[in-house]
């Protein structure tokens, strides 16, 4: 890690072999991929600031953020939450930048100066130093002192910041919002990856897209199989907040039909065990009804009885079905007054 301490950074560690004392000369060596990782972050986390401001206006004041190696947290004022089609109109905007390669630009300036900038942002409650180190994303420094209070400066992300950066957003590569979530009253937070961690989660909803598109050409009897399969899918993905927000609106009208199909399915079953009912009740002695239906489940067997009973109502019936994929049987019995007063 690296503190500061008055004039002084502070480099702290572990020592791991060797050792060390006063006047011991050591070389230090940047974790140029962590670093790369957390510039990455850092930069569009500022990209996510004016976004925000861009879809849902300018209360979104900052109330906090968390910039790490694997993914970004920034915290905002909020009275309600985002909808599914701000949170995207935010996700596309940063994207957007991301995809111009906008250059990231930094300079100290004079407080006074720097608070005159057009659509500045600053934290909440913070104080900063005079100078202050500014991070315009577009416009150079020299663009924003030679004409601060221009309206252009709205456009863009411009903030106090003593942060690391990338030198252009290109090298953020991608962005996915994966959570977005009431924090306190009238704050909100979003958390997002960048780069391959980004790619691969769109890549995983993009898969499972295309995987419920074509169930919407499959035949009826196979929906409902087909329909808890990808529940299961959905259920283990990692997706981005608003890859499983549609696939699940997806699912849902998936379900829909499938319930309509089992509903189809289970009439046609009661159906035909009716008729297999009747025929045995039909074929049989006066006494007994003895058999085996096709039934998926309780209801279907006994509605098959009830076919049997209607048929021969003084005959005792015993049914048996075994539900397909199961390893059970499922036996119905019932036996008239008469018979039960003669014994059985």
């Amino acid at each position: 890690n690296t503190l500061r301490t008055g004039p002084f950074v502070l480099h702290v560690g572990r020592l791991v072999k060797g050792t060390m004392g006063v006047g011991t000369r050591v070389q230090t060596q940047v974790d140029r991929s962590r670093h790369h990782s957390i510039e990455s972050c850092h930069t569009a986390t500022h990209l996510l600031n004016h976004a925000l401001r861009g879809v849902l206006g300018e209360g979104t004041d900052q109330r906090g953020s968390l910039v790490a190696s694997d993914r970004l947290r920034f915290d905002y004022a909020a009275r309600e939450a985002p909808n599914t089609e701000q949170l995207q109109a935010i996700e596309d905007a940063v994207r957007s930048d991301i995809d111009s390669n906008l250059r990231v630009d930094a300079k100290e300036l004079e407080l006074q100066i720097a608070e005159q900038i057009t659509g500045v942002r600053a934290v909440f409650g913070e104080r900063y130093p005079d100078p202050v180190r500014v991070v315009s994303i577009g416009a150079t420094i020299a663009d924003l002192q030679n004409d601060p209070t221009s309206q252009n400066w709205l456009n863009q992300s411009t903030e106090f910041c003593g942060g690391t950066h990338l030198p252009s957003t290109g090298g953020i590569n991608d962005f996915i919002i994966v959570q977005e979530q009431s924090l306190a009253a009238g704050i909100r937070r979003v958390t997002a990856l960048v780069g391959d961690a980004a790619s691969a989660m769109r890549h995983q909803g993009e898969n499972l897209f295309t995987h419920l598109k074509n169930m919407e050409a499959l035949p009826e009897s196979e929906l409902p199989s087909a329909v808890d399969e990808a529940s299961r899918l959905l259920s283990e993905s990692d997706l981005g907040l608003l890859h499983r927000r549609h696939a699940e609106a997806m699912l849902n009208t998936l379900r829909d039909q499938a319930k309509s199909a089992r509903r189809l399915a289970a009439g046609a079953a009661r159906e035909q065990a009716v008729r297999t009912a009747q025929n045995l009740a039909e074929t049989s002695n006066e006494t007994l009804v003895i058999g085996e239906i096709e039934a998926n489940d309780r209801d279907t067997l006994l509605a098959g009885m009830d076919a049997a009973r209607g048929v021969r109502p003084d005959a005792a019936c015993l049914l048996a079905a075994r539900p397909p994929g199961e390893s059970s049987v499922i036996f119905a019995a019932r036996v008239p007054d008469t018979l039960i007063g003669k014994g059985l």
